[in-house]
């Protein structure tokens, strides 16, 4: 049975997979280019050498191909005891040893060598599997005790991790996150559309690119909860939490309970990735939701859940404006497809009315997006005309380098945009992308359902803005949380042969468990590797900088700075960015000016003190006019690791230390 086994239809499909796979990561590899080419002109030699191991994988793989379609596979059974004890041993040892060498991989961090690692963790995953098929013990089913443990860790080891990491991963964005500080708390405190950071910012233009629900929401739970950018990560992780048990729940229709504990493991542990202190977290509560409504709708057949559908996958905007509804697109074609073939068969417009319930859901929510928004912007009229106008002009604003949706300057930001995630999440994003390709592999409706969904939603983000934030990996990406969690669940879900009827999709195999304890131990090891060596450049660390200047400067002394200082001292009214003094004239902040009038009632005045940083802030003849004009000189200076190496507070004359400027070497 084993001989049959190894050479069934089966394994010669595997078996073609692993040289594919190879030939494919070898050409992206040779595309690479080394810094230091002494290699053929291209490559370094440490490079070369490891051109060279894939190379060996290539023709290993081909050659363990050739001689399964030849039926010359050697039965390797004969050398592996059949023991009760060694699958236990193989599962321990592979998944210590897939996250130990995840985490102490060699530290070249290129895509190319990043590509290699993870071939080789794929390598290591495969093994694991493959001896426990050969011990004869990959379908074995687990015991309900086992079943309950592996719940515990797949919650328990991602609560652990946000708790530890919360604060340090992602790494900070240096403007979004302060500035999502100030406008949720100006929107309870002042109840207007104000961002006393940026107060330069036009009413309108706040609005349309940054106003959600959610904002206002997260400014009550910072006034209950103290302000902070590590206090707005934890209200948002909370939002994204109330999709998981969705995520579950659809997991477990359509895979199974192993694939929908492994699906609960990995949601958790994207949210805490891709948590900036943003609204976009609500993005992937959105389609959680839409999602499982979506499949129990499509077996149940219930006309008011494709209603909700629709308006829950439209409510995604309000997590955000431009990207939130993208997956509703995707989920509208899958809709509009069925009616097509419907319609065909029967010739009945009516004989599929679920994509009129599912139409209605969304125009539901765009009538009410359009209502609240135009009363929002005109209080007491109703100006629609006006409302769209002012869209275009923030989308226009927005949208970097060209508005036009085929334009270079389009393609070269976007294509910025997904080198971040490649940057700062390597095993995720390739991950992602074999993910995708094997659920449209196996052909199966509901995995191709969500392939398809996911691959359309990137498709309208491409074209919809051109947005890159600088230093980060973009946050836009736990907008797919839901998707992700799926795609796995379907992965694992194969492994543990849960395709069938009902009762088999609530067994657990131990190729499954072994799979989903490596995917759990290997999660963790690049959770800590996220923090400990993927975020060095986090400006997170400047903080303290913000803290020094916070002690120095008197609590009723306006201060201009870079934003990221201020999240020491989020409760700080009269805290003003840079941008605001560079988009200024002195004498607009002189007293009686329009501007100073109106700033002045939330808390905003002339800045007394400036937080210049060093290669960063320090190029625009605007903030030096500033300083020159107001009599400011430098009074402290601070070592950071970052930009130009200094950070430097100018203060008035006579608050300079007795001993003169402290830190300083001029």
């Amino acid at each position: 049975m084993q001989a049959e086994h190894r050479t069934s239809t089966r394994t010669q499909r595997t078996l073609i997979a692993w040289p594919v796979i190879s030939m494919i990561v070898l050409l992206l590899m040779l595309l690479h280019t080394s810094d230091s080419a002494r290699f053929l002109n291209r490559y370094s030699t440490r490079y070369a050498l490891t051109l060279a191991v894939m190379l060996a994988f290539t023709g290993a793989a081909v050659g363990v191909w050739w001689a399964g379609r030849a039926q010359r596979l050697p039965n390797v059974e004969r050398w592996i005891p059949q023991t009760r004890w060694l699958p236990w041993a193989v599962i321990t040892l592979s998944a210590a040893i897939m996250a130990a060498y995840w985490y102490l991989r060699p530290a070249a961090r290129q895509p190319a060598n990043e590509l290699f690692q993870i071939y080789i963790l794929g390598l290591l995953f495969a093994g694991m599997l493959w001896l426990l098929m050969q011990t004869g013990a990959a379908q074995q089913t687990l015991s309900s005790r086992w079943q309950l443990g592996l719940v515990v860790l797949a919650i328990a080891a991602p609560l652990l991790l946000t708790y530890l990491y919360i604060g340090d991963i992602p790494p900070l964005s240096l403007y979004d996150e302060p500035f999502e500080v100030s406008f949720s708390q100006s929107l309870v405190e002042n109840r207007d559309f104000v961002n006393p950071l940026v107060p330069y910012r036009e009413s309108a233009n706040l609005l349309f690119s940054s106003f959600t629900f959610p904002r206002p929401i997260a400014g009550v739970w910072m006034g209950l909860f103290g302000p902070g950018f590590t206090q707005l990560r934890v209200f948002y992780l909370l939002v994204g939490l109330i999709g998981v048990p969705f995520v579950y729940a659809t997991a477990h229709r359509l895979y199974g309970r192993l694939a929908a504990i492994a699906s609960v493991f990995l949601a958790m542990i994207l949210l805490l990735h891709h948590n900036y202190a943003r609204p976009d977290i609500f993005v992937a509560t959105a389609v959680a939701v839409g999602l499982y409504l979506y499949f129990s709708a499509r077996d149940e057949g219930t006309p008011f859940k494709h209603y909700i559908v629709g308006l829950m996958l439209a409510l995604a905007a309000e997590g955000h404006n431009a990207y939130g509804p993208r997956f509703m697109i995707g989920i509208g074609l899958i809709y509009l497809w069925a009616y097509i073939r419907t319609v065909r068969r029967t010739r009945r417009l009516t004989a599929d009315v679920s994509v009129y319930y599912f139409g209605l859901g969304v125009v539901t929510y765009l009538v009410f997006y359009i209502i609240s928004r135009t009363l929002m912007l005109s209080p007491g009229s109703f100006d629609v005309g006006s409302m769209l106008e002012t869209m275009r002009e923030t989308y226009t604003r927005e949208s970097r380098g060209s508005t036009a949706l085929f334009s270079l300057d389009r393609v070269q930001l976007n294509l910025d945009h997904f080198a971040q995630y490649v940057r700062f999440h390597p095993l995720e994003s390739i991950s992602v992308t074999f993910l995708t390709l094997l659920a449209l592999w196996r052909r199966r409706s509901a995995d191709v359902i969500i392939a398809l969904v996911f691959i359309v939603s990137w498709v309208v983000m491409f074209f919809t803005l051109a947005h890159v934030n600088i230093l980060i990996g973009s946050y836009y990406f736990v907008h797919a949380m839901p998707l992700i969690a799926l795609l796995l669940a379907g992965m694992i879900a194969q492994i543990n042969g849960d395709f069938s009827t009902e009762a088999t999709r609530q067994t657990i195999t131990l190729a499954g468990f072994a799979a989903t304890l490596a995917l759990i131990a290997i999660v963790v090891a690049d959770t800590a590797d996220f923090a400990h060596h993927r975020t060095r450049d986090n400006l997170a660390q400047l903080l303290p900088v913000g803290e020094q200047v916070a002690d120095i400067v008197p609590d009723d002394v306006p201060i201009a700075g870079a934003p990221m200082y201020y999240l020491m001292m989020p409760d700080r009214r009269n805290f003003v960015a840079n941008a605001t003094i560079n988009n200024t004239t002195p004498d607009e902040w002189r007293a009686g000016t329009g501007r100073i009038e109106a700033w002045s009632r939330i808390g905003v005045g002339p800045p007394q003190a400036v937080i210049v940083t060093e290669g960063h802030d320090d190029f625009d003849p605007a903030l030096f006019a500033y300083i020159e004009a107001n009599n400011l000189v430098k009074a402290y200076c601070f070592p950071i690791e970052l930009f130009g190496r200094m950070t430097d507070l100018y203060l008035p004359a006579d608050a300079v230390p007795p001993d003169g400027p402290q830190g300083c070497d001029s």
